[in-house]
């Protein structure tokens, strides 16, 4: 079998470059239980992986979250509360769009 989350960590790299540098627009379709809190959980691991590699944008990432996000006590990693926090972001800035349903 085939999942979309699955496809989407193959190309993690091309997903975070185009959604962190190049203001993309990322909609998300299908079950709520299943595929949706997966892509939603391989999302916030790809923006994870991607900092890991470009630790440069660490610091900016998270100084753009509003000032109730998570405390930014260490700028040279990325924790997955964070990348969550990132994809709320993006989600009220109609940037990560989810069409789930039960």
């Amino acid at each position: 079998e085939k999942y979309v989350q699955d496809a989407m960590l193959k190309h993690a790299d091309e997903i975070a470059d185009y959604m962190l540098n190049q203001n993309a627009l990322l909609f998300v379709c299908g079950d709520a239980k299943g595929m949706g809190k997966d892509v939603n959980d391989a999302l916030a691991a790809i923006v994870c992986l991607y900092a890991a590699k470009h630790p440069h944008i660490i610091r900016p990432l998270l100084e753009s979250l509003p000032k109730s996000s998570l405390p930014v006590d260490d700028a040279s990693q990325l924790s997955k509360a964070q990348a969550l926090q990132v994809l709320m972001q993006w989600s009220a800035q109609k940037r990560y769009v989810r069409d789930l349903w039960a």
